[in-house]
């Protein structure tokens, strides 16, 4: 792994915070008329309180790991986070895609999910890996841990959510 930075990482894992939270507002705008339309989806015991104040938190701690990464750079811990946040972020762009094709709608966090956060993530992750020189174990590594980090930032987030909002 080389010890310099890429000046597109840099400027990439610097935006990703603005676009997460962009997103997460998106989401957040169209929460209560999807919820509704969409039960199936299960936001029986979540309000938009409850799924503003989950995202809040997880769009905090996504700022954190990228600006932290870029502090203390080169910590390899956080080298090997910030890939995990880019993967887990890539992920959710395309599960946004494949629920507006489920839904036969534009669910809400779509649009910023396939043409920000989606792009930067995965330019990210392309720089990283021919930075790092890495081969498939350590982009299996790095995928596998960005899926465990979005399982747990869902899970958190769902936690939070329902114990943040109003419907119990």
């Amino acid at each position: 792994m080389t010890q310099t930075m890429d000046g597109a990482l840099m400027l990439i894992l610097a935006m990703i915070p603005a676009a997460f939270a962009l997103h997460n507002w998106e989401e957040a705008r169209g929460f209560e008329s999807f919820s509704r339309a969409y039960p199936r989806f299960r936001f029986a015991h979540i309000d938009v309180r409850g799924f503003r104040l989950a995202v809040t938190i997880l769009t905090l701690a996504v700022a954190a790991g990228c600006y932290a990464t870029l502090w203390l750079w080169p910590a390899p811990a956080l080298i090997f986070l910030s890939k995990a946040i880019l993967v887990a972020l890539l992920t959710n762009a395309v599960q946004h895609a494949a629920l507006s094709l489920a839904a036969r709608r534009l669910v809400p966090g779509v649009i910023s999910a396939v043409t920000m956060l989606g792009p930067l993530a995965l330019a990210g992750l392309v720089i990283a890996a021919r930075r790092d020189e890495d081969g498939i174990p350590e982009i299996g590594g790095y995928a596998l841990a960005g899926a465990l980090l979005l399982a747990a930032a869902l899970a958190a987030g769902w936690t939070i959510a329902r114990r943040g909002s109003r419907r119990r």
